[in-house]
């Protein structure tokens, strides 16, 4: 089954699901041996006992024509001969299965369920399940057992039975149909799995919880509407990776999460990992979207990981061809324990474009004494907009903040729009920043994206560092790892000498070429010591438009940072252009030194660099380093009469006419300028695209040709 999957298509199959909830008991037998008595009635209930006279080993088998409970009805599967029973395989020929009422297989102990219909499941608002073991629902054709048996609900004759245990459902191709809970909440005792195989798997407000359990989801598409929950809590955990708990979701066309939905794992006990949350999606696309409103606040949808009481977060992976957070859509992995160990989970994302948008949040937080969790993603495109930070790590509290790894998925990353990645040290906080780190062969950031490791507490700011083979920054970016002040916001216990965090620092580093065109890279302080600014770039670093590099400090004795622009001398150019500046400023302290090593290196007049310090501070030092040159280097005695000026001049800068026309040749005198000046040109008569770099000897030689 192959089909493309649109978030509307829940409408389309929910809708088929509504005429049901007037559904009546309905329990037949097609087979096996099945017998379902007459109802009997307790405590206000209706009791369907049914037994079947098949078994192999550890397996009994039911076979159902028609399987539906009414609400108030019980579905009671008995054990008149107490058998030792490991399995119940029950399967349905007929029409649809709707479940409105109880399924109860407690007479056989912690007995595993297993329910096939591939004419399609549905729960209801009053479903419940009484099952001690785990519960397992498929809308595929059949279920495959140890030793390669097939138990077939599609094929006519008799049936294929098994002492093995049973091991997967059949093929997800042979699904058409879904399987749908609406409105009803499911659960299982603890340390017990649910498992869903079926075309589609539509949570219309339905629930499914398990405790120290495992929620297991194989289907074309996932549609989750109205409050749908998928929880996993951990009480008694297990081994880190252990699949005995958590949620693992593996789907062909896609996810959509809407209005308040979630998919969650959580714990609050000390020492204990909660369990990890893994979606797949073969060849579609993750949609997390939407609010429900609530009393004081409202609830997003989104995909959650939180620690407490000293637990350890579990981690969150997706993998998909697109992801899309809009409309206040999350992923969040949250610790707020008191316990250094209680740490944050991860999050990790495999996607060819990463869409953020109207309040939608990719977060990492750290509230309490243990640390963030690492936040990676690996993408082409990145596409963030909005005035609050789309992908966050931030503490406030004692743990350090965590970080975040961006890297290309393939070869070519773009990271664009006017959205915030952010690893920060908030107000309240004690614990550091974290990093910020991308990586790319070529890296395109542009239209007003921001890069903030900024501290606001005593907390050091982090670190930003960027990497690739060709880096344009350009159109409105800002790179920043800042000390702020926030009036009164020196955390409890703090010394209040030592409110300043001090800055963080960043590198970048192209292999290639480096553009910064109408952009800043900040490393500002309001007190403390300004961080250390570090610029790589092997052929050509270029800046224009008004662009920054800036590590100052606005007020007391801190000083300012450094800037280094390529730490060797090789076959490399640096431009400033265009109101371009560097600044190493302080106002009491040192200013900073800007060194600056190319080959050949050219700066506009409106261009500035600066690393002065106020009255009472002491200046920086500016250093421009080029290769050592001999001027005198194959100079020749010329002889006495080696030119007749006069005569040269005479016919070649005679009257231009149409058809003779006359030039005058200046050469520059090489790329040495004079004893006190940089080199000042326009850049045009230089680099006129980034593919057309001027050779060594274009450098020695530069001309100015007047027609």
């Amino acid at each position: 089954m192959n089909k493309s999957f649109h978030p509307a298509l829940y409408l389309c199959l929910s809708a088929m699901s509504v005429a049901a909830y007037c559904q009546e008991t309905n329990i037949t037998s097609s087979g096996l041996g099945t017998n379902i008595n007459l109802p009997r009635e307790d405590a206000g209930q209706s009791f369907y006992d049914i037994t079947s006279a098949s078994s192999r080993g550890g397996n009994l088998f039911f076979s159902f024509e028609q399987f539906n409970v009414g609400e108030g009805d019980v579905a009671n599967f008995i054990n008149p001969a107490a058998l030792n029973i490991n399995n119940i395989i029950s399967r349905v020929t007929g029409e649809a299965s709707v479940i409105h009422g109880e399924i109860n297989s407690r007479a056989f102990g912690e007995a595993h369920f297993f329910l096939l219909n591939p004419s399609g499941i549905t729960f209801g608002e009053a479903a419940t399940l009484n099952v001690a073991g785990s519960f397992h629902l498929s809308t595929t054709d059949s279920v495959v057992f140890e030793d390669g048996t097939v138990f077939s609900a599609a094929l006519p004759g008799p049936a294929t039975l098994s002492s093995a245990a049973p091991v997967s459902f059949g093929f997800l191709e042979s699904s058409t149909e879904a399987i749908t809970i609406e409105n009803s909440r499911l659960t299982l005792d603890s340390g017990k799995a649910f498992s869903l195989v079926a075309a589609d798997i539509i949570l219309v407000g339905g629930e499914l919880r398990v405790t120290d359990g495992l929620i297991n989801i194989e289907a074309q598409t996932l549609l989750m509407d109205k409050q749908s929950i998928l929880q996993s809590s951990t009480v008694a955990g297990s081994a880190p990776g252990s699949e005995k708990n958590g949620i693992m979701i593996n789907l062909v066309d896609g996810l959509a999460l809407k209005n308040g939905s979630q998919i969650t794992s959580g714990v609050r006990v000390e020492g204990i990992h909660a369990g990890d949350i893994s979606i797949t999606v073969d060849s579609g696309e993750v949609k997390i979207a939407g609010e429900s409103p609530g009393l004081f606040f409202n609830t997003p949808s989104q995909i959650n990981s939180s620690a407490g009481g000293g637990g350890i977060a579990g981690n969150i992976s997706i993998a998909a061809s697109k992801l899309e957070l809009t409309d206040s859509g999350e992923i969040q992995a949250t610790s707020s324990g008191l316990s250094e160990q209680s740490e944050a989970g991860d999050i990790t994302l495999w996607v060819d474009e990463l869409t953020i948008d109207q309040g939608g949040l990719i977060a990492n937080r750290t509230t309490g004494s243990g640390a963030g969790g690492t936040t990676t993603i690996n993408a082409n495109t990145i596409n963030i907009r909005g005035e609050t930070p789309a992908i966050l790590s931030a503490t406030t509290g004692r743990g350090n903040a965590g970080n975040i790894m961006i890297r290309a998925k393939e070869h070519h990353l773009v990271i664009k729009g006017d959205g915030t990645i952010s690893a920060e040290s908030a107000s309240d906080a004690t614990g550091s920043a974290g990093s910020i780190t991308i990586e790319a062969a070529d890296l395109l950031m542009t239209d007003g994206v921001t890069l903030s490791a900024n501290t606001s507490s005593v907390g050091r700011g982090g670190s930003i560092r960027v990497s690739g083979n060709n880096i344009e920054i350009s159109n409105g970016v800002n790179l920043t790892a800042e000390s702020l002040f926030v009036q009164g916001s020196l955390p409890l216990g703090s010394d209040a000498g030592a409110g300043w965090g001090e800055s963080g620092s960043i590198a970048v580093t192209a292999s290639n070429r480096l553009i910064l065109d109408n952009s800043r890279i900040n490393l500002n302080t309001q007190q403390a010591d300004a961080g250390n600014i570090v610029i790589r770039a092997g052929r050509l670093f270029r800046m224009v438009n008004q662009s920054e590099i800036t590590t100052s400090v606005a007020g007391g004795d801190g000083d300012g940072g450094n800037i280094r622009i390529n730490e060797t001398i090789d076959a490399n150019i640096v431009i400033l252009s265009d109101t371009s500046t560097l600044r190493a400023n302080a106002r009491q302290g040192a200013g900073g030194n800007i060194n600056i090593k190319a080959y050949a290196y050219i700066i506009s007049p409106d261009s500035v660099m600066d690393a002065s310090a106020g009255p009472a501070g002491l200046d920086g030092v500016i250093t421009v380093s080029t290769p050592d040159v001999d001027a005198t280097t194959g100079i020749l005695q010329l002889p006495d009469a080696f030119l007749d000026r006069s005569a040269l001049l005479e016919n070649r800068c005679a009257l231009r006419t149409a058809s003779n026309r006359s030039s005058f040749l200046i050469s520059a005198r090489g790329r040495e300028p004079g004893p006190d000046a940089l080199l000042v040109s326009d850049i045009s008569t230089l680099v006129s695209t980034l593919d057309e770099l001027p050779s060594t000897e274009m450098l020695a030689q530069l001309t100015t040709r007047c027609w």
